[in-house]
């Protein structure tokens, strides 16, 4: 009697049976087992343990899951835990960073939040850039104010390389991320209401393009090589009769850089940010929605979530999905409505995105199926948590 090779029982044990077999260990011994096997085992088990361990954690079934979205899942997961449960110099950063604000009228002191591996940016409404590190939450290094009177209200990272503030004022400071300790001014004044969002450019990492309170929309180019960077700031086009402050996100396609504007429910655009920099409306015309009974103007929130948008407003549980097609060509599809109260801001990692609701629940949706697959209750930590979650990187 010989024995068989081990490549050839796995190739005569049907792949299901084979997953189900793994996982009888439990999930850390079917992921061991599978790592000892990669170089022989078929690919159909490993893709099978994948797809289980993900309806396991999310209860969705997500035909196709690869390991990115499996890791996406369970850093961001971890993540809303360690948050929510901080203790300690973790938890006296959140209390004293984010405070216990609930009202979207009554904001914290932090803007936003980027996380960059091991280190987290945190941009005051002051203006003032603080460098944590993640670990601990100890300041690594912080920045001065913009100046007196001035608010920051939007920001974009370039390249990894160096932040873009704008303020209340129209105003654009540059700040290296590696020495915070200097500023460049890039312009004193702007638009009426100064700047409503920001996003960095994918395909030219020293721009990014700029929503104003006026509609109007900037494309920023900054030589980071120069020893005293400049901007060069491109009109684009413009919006007109706003009824809610507009976001803006980026996205590339066939080596081109594109925007996404909302300003309102059925108020969204394509811009292509190219020689041509055409516009183009992605929502048919239609009555728009009632104005919710809300002190202050709306706020409008849009990001990308893998191969496609999500939009919403501080007005509404709506959350409005898009689709790319393979041609570039961008689709609104049906929109879905939380229970979770009214959407206070968003956020994405790769195909998740995070919303935070008005009732402090933060809900978690897998872009690929559209489907909520966490709900996490804050317990009170605050607005702009959510917001952490931008530029996450999970480890290589």
């Amino acid at each position: 009697f010989l024995a068989p090779a081990a490549s050839d029982l796995w190739a005569w044990l049907p792949w299901e049976l084979a997953v189900d077999t793994l996982w009888s260990a439990g999930p850390r011994g079917a992921v061991s087992a599978c790592m000892a096997c990669k170089d022989w085992g078929p690919k159909q088990v490993a893709q099978g343990l994948r797809e289980r361990f993900y309806r396991e954690v999310t209860g969705a079934d997500f035909s196709g899951c690869t390991w990115r979205h499996l890791c996406d899942f369970m850093l961001t997961r971890r993540l809303l835990h360690s948050a929510r449960g901080a203790q300690g110099e973790r938890r006296a950063l959140v209390d004293q960073g984010c405070g216990p604000v609930v009202h979207i009228c009554q904001p914290s002191p932090v803007f936003l939040l980027f996380l960059d591996g091991a280190v987290t940016f945190a941009l005051l409404r002051s203006g003032e850039v603080r460098c944590h590190r993640s670990s601990t939450g100890q300041i690594l290094g912080q920045s001065t104010r913009l100046g007196k009177g001035r608010q920051l209200q939007a920001a974009a990272l370039l390249g990894c390389e160096a932040f873009v503030l704008g303020d209340d004022q129209g105003g654009l400071v540059l700040l290296l991320r590696d020495d915070l300790s200097e500023s460049q001014q890039l312009r004193s004044q702007g638009p009426p209401g100064g700047v409503a969002s920001m996003a960095a450019l994918q395909e030219n990492q020293q721009a990014c393009v700029a929503v104003n309170m006026d509609g109007s929309i900037e494309l920023i180019q900054v030589n980071l090589e120069d020893d005293i960077p400049a901007a060069r700031i491109h009109p684009v086009c413009r919006m007109d009769s706003l009824q809610m402050i507009p976001a803006i996100c980026t996205y590339n396609f066939a080596d081109t850089d594109f925007a996404l504007v909302t300003a309102g429910p059925r108020r969204v655009w394509s811009i292509t940010l190219d020689a041509d920099q055409q516009c183009q409306s992605l929502m048919s015309e239609g009555t728009e929605p009632p104005m919710p009974d809300a002190p202050g103007l709306q706020v409008c929130h849009v990001c990308a979530v893998g191969n496609g948008f999500v939009t919403a407003s501080t007005g509404s549980p709506q959350l409005q999905w898009f689709s790319r097609e393979i041609n570039g060509e961008i689709l609104a599809e049906a929109a879905m409505v939380s229970s979770s109260g009214v959407v206070l801001d968003l956020s994405a990692c790769g195909d998740l995105c995070a919303a935070l609701h008005s009732l402090m629940t933060v809900t978690l949706w897998q872009g690929t199926l559209r489907l909520e697959v966490l709900r996490i209750s804050m317990n009170g930590i605050g607005h702009s948590l959510s917001r952490s979650l931008g530029p996450i990187r999970s480890p290589k």
